[in-house]
């Protein structure tokens, strides 16, 4: 019998038809290999050492990354990291204006750039070990102390503050005209185009920069959400909130980290500007720093959402000859649910009858089901659909602490 249905699949695969006398065409039958879903690598790591390794690497990408198109160019991150990023402009600002050398302007620079946002999400950390749960809280807090230390050790390098991907942006005339330091220590792009080289103002670079950084910072931040972790902040009360009225993290992360960047942009730039240039004109608070800085959110949100759309239903479609094996092992599992119909249909090439499995979930839990069709049936053919609007009721699962059961 096993025998007969190889044969079958073979013929399925290959078949010759005669159009006409000259002509002869070969149908084949392959197997598609495209990825379900985005980062599909990460959704395979369920250990919490394989999820640590994976935010190592990750902070050590974010921290040189954030240097070359964040810290060097004086765009603000996102959330709480735009809040530490402005204060340490302003304080690396006060100390020149102070009469401090420009090595210890520099040093308390680089630090208060990191660290600050370190010290701050230590309550948060707390709060996302009693809210969602210890391992988030946990791989969170590593991605921030690695992020930290990584940070400060790159800035630390010996020139590091002139490694520039797409030119120099910073206009340095802020500094050159009111405490004579020429190595831009007022972080500010302004609208006048002035590129000349080493001492240049460049706004259309800075759109750049703020681009890339939305792109590469939402790619990041969508591969630790899989990873169960975050960029800490403000985003661990998005997770919290998100799994609380289940949905998307796009919207919500716009409105904070708008007002973030509001508040940053007035003490990081626009106060340090004001005090080396005398000049507290409207125009210098709304730079191309800031515009950029606000580009960047509106980029990261849609970004983050398409990559990983927590809480977006799908449907899943699986043609398969095994669905009843697959149910079982979907069954069988402690900590998941899902709703599942087999349907019945008509193959309109074979005119054979066969069976689709549907099933109805959260993104944030399609890899589990994925996984074990694959694995009952690799060569079932298995497609997604995103689910627009939906009335009813789902299942979802969380990790709960052991102790709050």
């Amino acid at each position: 019998m096993k025998n007969i249905e190889n044969e079958k699949l073979k013929q399925q695969e290959k078949i010759k038809r005669t159009i006409d006398q000259n002509s002869t065409y070969e149908i084949n039958r392959i197997k598609v290999e495209e990825k379900v879903l985005h980062f599909s690598f990460l959704h395979t790591l369920t250990k919490f050492w394989q999820q640590a390794i994976a935010v190592l690497i990750i902070s050590f990408l974010f921290s040189f990354i954030s240097l070359l198109l964040v810290q060097n160019t004086g765009l603000y991150g996102l959330g709480l990291d735009a809040l530490s990023q402005s204060i340490a402009r302003l304080a690396s600002f006060l100390a020149i204006y102070d009469g401090r050398s420009e090595q210890m302007a520099r040093l308390i620079f680089n630090v208060c750039f990191w660290m600050i946002n370190f010290v701050i999400n230590i309550p948060l950390f707390i709060f996302a070990s009693i809210k969602i749960n210890r391992n988030f809280a946990i791989l969170t807090m590593l991605f921030m102390l690695f992020a930290t230390i990584f940070g400060i050790a790159f800035s630390s390098i010996p020139g590091s503050e002139n490694w520039l991907i797409l030119g120099k942006v910073i206009d340095s005339n802020f500094t050159k005209n009111a405490i004579n330091q020429p190595n831009s220590i007022v972080q500010i792009t302004t609208w006048a185009v002035n590129y000349s080289g080493q001492n240049g103002n460049n706004p259309i670079s800075i759109m750049f920069y703020g681009l890339l950084w939305a792109i590469i910072q939402g790619a990041l931040a969508a591969s630790l959400l899989i990873v169960n972790s975050t960029t800490a902040g403000f985003d661990i009360f998005v997770v919290w909130y998100s799994q609380k009225k289940f949905k998307n993290l796009g919207i919500i992360y716009i409105v904070i980290h708008i007002a973030c960047l509001l508040l940053a942009n007035a003490i990081g730039t626009y106060i340090p500007s004001g005090l080396a240039s005398k000049n507290w004109n409207v125009e210098i608070f709304f730079n191309a720093s800031f515009a950029s800085s606000f580009i960047l959110i509106l980029v990261n949100g849609i970004v983050v959402d398409i990559l990983f759309p927590k809480y977006k239903m799908v449907k899943i479609e699986a043609y398969t000859s095994k669905p009843e094996e697959i149910l079982d092992r979907i069954f069988a599992l402690k900590d998941k649910r899902f709703s599942v119909t087999i349907a019945d249909f008509t193959g309109g090439y074979s005119g054979e009858m066969q069976q689709v499995l549907i099933i109805n979930t959260m993104y944030i839990e399609s890899a589990v089901a994925l996984k074990i069709i694959n694995e009952v049936d690799p060569n079932a053919m298995i497609c997604m659909f995103d689910i627009k609007r939906m009335k009813g009721t789902i299942y979802t699962s969380s990790i709960v602490n052991k102790d709050k059961q």
